[in-house]
Formats: C-alpha cells, sequence, structure tokens
C-alpha cells in the first residue's frame, strides 16, 4: 500500500509540473475512480511541499471525490 501511495505522489507530481493544475485536477478525477486514500494522501503531501497550493489540491481532493462517488452510484444503479 505504501508502494502504491508512493507511486500516485510521484505521478501526481509530474503531471501537474508537466500540465499544471488542469492536469493534477484531470488525473483526480481518474484516480477517484479507484481509490481515494491514495489521492487524498498524494493531495496532502504535494500541498505540504509547496509543490501545489492549497486550493489546488483542494480542488483535486473534491473532484476525486466527486468522481468516486459518481462512479459507485452508476455501479449501484447497473
Amino acid at each position: 500500500m505504501t508502494i502504491l501511495f508512493q507511486v500516485v505522489l510521484w505521478i501526481l507530481a509530474a503531471v501537474e509540473g508537466r500540465f499544471g493544475e488542469r492536469g493534477l485536477i484531470g488525473s483526480a478525477a481518474l484516480l477517484g475512480l479507484t481509490d481515494l486514500d491514495a489521492l487524498t494522501y498524494s493531495a496532502s503531501r504535494l500541498a505540504a511541499a509547496g509543490s501545489s497550493d492549497l486550493p489546488t489540491a483542494a480542488r483535486a481532493l473534491l473532484v476525486g471525490m466527486a468522481s468516486n462517488t459518481l462512479f459507485k452510484v452508476g455501479v449501484a444503479l447497473a
């Protein structure tokens, strides 16, 4: 699990470095479909390290939570 969190942290940092805030938000939407734990850990670490500002990390978490919820609603309806 720790390795997964670290890999997600590296991927989110690389995506944000290359594509900026939009890349981070898009990655959060995709990651939110499967797992919120890794997204929460990675977004908080990016904000704490100064790689990402706090409002951007918060938006990424909200987008991830929304995509996770919508995915679960879709599964429940199916």
